[in-house]
């Protein structure tokens, strides 16, 4: 998942919290934050509701949030396969 600028302006850290622009689930064991998949079993934050400031640092929210904004590496480009002339 990438997200523009307008949403990492969003995913600001105030004395309430962070305001995810994202929704935020807790794993089975609620020992890790994730996006979605299949680890995702608890909503913890829909996206624009505020993670309080305790469950954030717990979490690592705001790591979390700064890993989704990174653009995702560019696929390799594949080398073009030889071309045999006919004689």
């Amino acid at each position: 998942m990438h997200l523009n600028k307008l949403s990492i302006q969003r995913a600001q850290l105030n004395a309430k919290g962070i305001v995810t622009p994202v929704r935020l689930y807790l794993t089975a064991d609620h020992k890790r934050v994730v996006t979605d998949g299949k680890e995702a079993a608890f909503l913890l934050a829909s996206a624009g509701s505020e993670v309080p400031p305790r469950e954030a640092e717990k979490y690592g929210v705001a790591a979390l949030l700064a890993s989704l904004t990174q653009k995702p590496a560019a696929p390799p480009i594949p080398a073009a396969p030889p071309v045999h002339k006919k004689k």
